[in-house]
């Protein structure tokens, strides 16, 4: 594929070289215990979906790994005002860096806004995903070029057609770290019409 400016800045190309060597894939999701008014049907939901994906882009367990920016409750105790949720996440974030340290060489995709915001930079999600970003400076430091981005995997429960957008990150950003995803075509199909009778019944969505 030919190389393309990318994100507003001559320097990005699409896509990005692999990795030195090969690496894992470290997806970071914002919260562990996502709150959705004690419908914890939606995070289990997601949680199922999550690993479908993975396992449907042939990743091998052992060459991926899961983390969270917070993991110390509900998703609900984390402020709504920018400042306060970043001085309220900041020992978490310092975890998270380590985290990202130890497990270069990685390539990663943060999921969800709290991801984004944390990794990159920006809380406006839709601005950022669907591509990689350089990462912010913190996770720079730690051995971070730059980080992928798309939505939380419950927000695919609500409108599966997203999953065309995640599977294209997770497999992008499989790439870099030098894996080989190959789709799965003989895996099951996921149970979407479970979770489409509960999104019927709010319409709001949740707020995704």
């Amino acid at each position: 594929m030919k190389d393309e400016p990318k994100n507003g800045s001559e320097t990005l190309t699409f896509p990005p070289p692999p990795l030195p060597q090969a690496g894992k894939l470290l997806i970071v999701i914002g919260c562990k215990n996502r709150y959705y008014g004690n419908r914890w049907l939606v995070q289990e939901g997601a949680d199922k979906l999550l690993a479908w994906l993975l396992r449907r882009l042939s990743i091998p367990l052992e060459r991926r790994s899961l983390a969270y920016v917070f993991s110390g409750g509900s998703s609900a105790l984390v402020p709504k005002r920018k400042r306060e949720r970043q001085s309220f996440l900041a020992p978490h974030i310092e975890t998270l860096a380590e985290t990202v340290r130890q497990a270069q060489p990685c390539s990663v995709v943060a999921m969800g806004v709290l991801a984004c915001e944390v990794l990159e930079g920006s809380s406006v999600l839709k601005k950022r995903a669907g591509t990689y970003w350089p990462a912010g400076a913190r996770f720079q430091a730690a051995g971070l070029r730059n980080v992928w981005v798309t939505r939380l995997p419950e927000a695919a429960l609500a409108n599966p057609a997203l999953c065309v957008e995640i599977s294209r990150m997770l497999g992008h950003a499989a790439l870099e770290a030098r894996l080989t995803p190959k789709v799965d075509a003989s895996l099951q199909m996921f149970d979407f019409l479970r979770y489409e009778r509960f999104f019927e019944s709010h319409p709001s969505g949740l707020g995704l």
